[in-house]
């Protein structure tokens, strides 16, 4: 990756380890310029200590991409732990991880390529588990990709003369996302999972990394390789339709004149025929009509159990129909998530559930704060997210 981005990390890299104690800080003695030449495998070889980046790019159709930077770090003891803590401050008032040389090289690449481009939302958040802390910086590259009828390309960013990715380090990886209602066309990698993903260490080449996208067709728009597969379904619904008229005319000669077929055992048994009258002696006037009110009755009274059973099917169905989240935008998947968890919820929660990235769902939360949908309260580290109408408690998250 550019120089100097590893710069800014191998800065955060000797703080951090400056803070966990003499023993260590005693082995950390690197010059300025070491932090500055673009390498922090110095700083981690001296010290035995490692961190791991990951650089998470998530597309939207309209160009612009979300940006997520992690910097994961190990926290072994407790003095490592108490060195975070200290640098996790620092992060979070910008002296660490500095938006200002993504700002830079937008600005260069804006001139090469000719689109507008910025760099908004910036997000910085800290979070924590058992034995791992991590720094994650966000935030929103305006015009990171470019259109062309429908389709989507994200290419000519990275070849520019200020390549913004050369390549990555044993320690890092970068992982691309589609946009919602788009899918892969062609990439420069494999897709893995339903990203594309390089993990380092890799070197990119002239033309790489690059990527096309392409709108997911409608369910009910077949493409040109699904045209002899929907005629044939078509033959298959005109043969539905054709045995269900059969089976209508079959009923109404049946109420008639009679089953067309004689019926067996168990026929006979359920449904009530009229009495079989001789050859000989026509059925009398008295008899047709009792056998055909004996029908009628027993004809409604299955017809109404058949509607009550399919009722009682319908609601069964639609209680236990599950809603397809994707057809759901991001802010109602949030908010189901919310209504499914009493209301409120961690924010890191919210990324585990959905699979999203950090910086999207930060994004996220604060567009949906500012529009009045949820309401963002800072315990901690931790952001509680809730609707506006719940009251905040922190025993009950």
């Amino acid at each position: 990756m550019p120089a100097w981005s590893r710069a800014s990390l191998a800065v955060a890299l000797v703080a951090f380890l400056l803070t966990v104690g003499p023993a260590m800080a005693t082995t950390v003695a690197p010059p300025p310029a070491t932090a500055a030449d673009g390498s922090t495998s110095t700083v981690e070889t001296a010290v035995g200590f490692e961190s791991n980046t990951t650089y998470q790019i998530d597309m939207r159709a309209n160009g612009n991409a979300d940006w997520g930077i992690a910097v994961s770090f190990p926290l072994a003891n407790d003095s490592q732990r108490e060195g975070f803590d200290v640098v996790a401050d620092r992060f979070e008032q910008g002296e660490f991880l500095s938006v200002t040389a993504f700002e830079e090289v937008s600005s260069r690449i804006s001139d090469t390529t000719g689109r507008p481009m910025r760099i908004t939302d910036v997000t910085r958040s800290v979070n924590t588990t058992a034995d791992r802390g991590r720094l994650v910086l966000s935030f929103t590259w305006t015009n990171f990709g470019y259109r062309q009828g429908d389709q989507l390309f994200v290419d000519d960013v990275f070849r520019t003369d200020d390549r913004l990715l050369s390549g990555l380090a044993t320690d890092e990886t970068l992982i691309l996302t589609r946009p919602d209602g788009y899918q892969f066309n062609s990439a420069s990698t494999n897709i893995q999972d339903g990203v594309l993903r390089w993990d380092g260490p890799y070197t990119f080449g002239a033309n790489e990394p690059y990527v096309s996208f392409t709108p997911i067709p409608p369910p009910d728009t077949p493409s040109n390789g699904d045209v002899e597969g929907t005629g044939t379904m078509l033959y298959a619904v005109g043969g539905i339709v054709l045995v269900g008229a059969l089976a209508a005319v079959a009923y109404v000669v049946r109420r008639q004149d009679g089953p067309l077929l004689p019926a067996d055992e168990s026929t006979e048994d359920e449904t009530p025929t009229a009495p079989e009258q001789p050859d000989h002696e026509p059925a009398t006037e008295t008899d047709i009509e009792e056998t055909t009110a004996e029908e009628t009755a027993t004809g409604a009274d299955e017809a109404a159990e058949r509607d009550a059973s399919a009722d009682d099917q319908s609601e069964d169905a639609a209680d236990e129909e599950p809603v397809d989240v994707e057809l759901l935008s991001d802010e109602e998947r949030v908010e189901r998530l919310l209504e499914a968890n009493g209301g409120r919820m961690k924010q890191a929660n919210i990324v585990t559930e959905t699979g999203w990235s950090n910086a999207k769902v930060s994004q996220l939360l604060s567009a949906m704060d500012e529009d009045g949908r949820i309401e963002k309260l800072r315990i901690g580290r931790e952001n509680l997210i809730s609707f506006p109408d719940e009251e905040s408690d922190d025993a009950d998250v």
